[in-house]
């Protein structure tokens, strides 16, 4: 028996290697599935992603942000930018010390 999806997760934990491994950064929808984050960083192949081995995980909190993320209006774009910018950045910044603070 295969493990179960996350809430959210739209693709089966076992192939999180395949296909998300190598990214430098993932985006994280758990806005509007709080114990989601904690599900995904229990799975066996989350420590070995790139994005974590490099503090490249963005953690999407806060349902706002999330909204805006994917309404395609030109408020919600300039909202996305000014949350979300900040967020990349600080997962792109080379120090997997560094964590994106929570828009929260």
């Amino acid at each position: 028996m295969r493990a179960p999806t996350p809430p959210g997760c739209r693709s089966r934990p076992s192939r999180l290697d395949t296909t998300i491994g190598d990214l430098d950064s993932v985006v994280w929808q758990v806005a509007t599935t709080p114990d989601a984050k904690g599900e995904l960083e229990a799975l066996p192949l989350f420590a070995s992603l790139t994005a974590t081995e490099t503090g490249g995980n963005v953690w999407l909190t806060d349902t706002v942000l999330e909204g805006a993320f994917f309404a395609n209006s030109p408020s919600s774009i300039a909202y996305s930018i000014e949350g979300f910018v900040p967020l990349l950045e600080a997962a792109l910044d080379g120090d997997p010390a560094t964590e994106p603070a929570a828009a929260e």
